[in-house]
């Protein structure tokens, strides 16, 4: 109760009146008129749910979410696959001609002698 009067004294300067809301806050929530010191559970309403149902949930989209990432990564190293195979034959075909320039003819050694 200290610590709410000295948090009203330092609201009010001087020798003035605390206004309602000032003493309101000053005053502990259970002792502010109109509050419960206890849990009230709310009778009926249509927002209530079994915890059951909102697990499966939750767990239903994780695993859409797995499983969406999952064919995401598939398609793209499809592609990338795709890619890498034109590429390596695109070296292939420069390869090729390079390499055939380099070999030297082979001789024709004469058995003449």
């Amino acid at each position: 109760m200290q610590r709410s009067s000295l948090l009203l004294q330092a609201a009010t300067p001087g020798d003035a009146k605390p206004t309602e809301t000032q003493a309101a806050v000053a005053q502990p929530a259970a002792a502010q008129p109109g509050t419960g010191t206890g849990f009230a559970p709310v009778e009926g309403g249509p927002e209530m749910q079994s915890g059951e149902a909102l697990l499966v949930e939750a767990y239903a989209i994780m695993w859409i979410l797995v499983l969406g990432f999952v064919v995401l990564a598939w398609r793209r190293t499809l592609a990338f696959e795709r890619r890498l195979d034109t590429l390596e034959a695109a070296l292939a075909a420069a390869r090729a001609p390079a390499a055939a320039a380099k070999k030297p003819a082979p001789r024709e050694t004469e058995e003449g002698d």
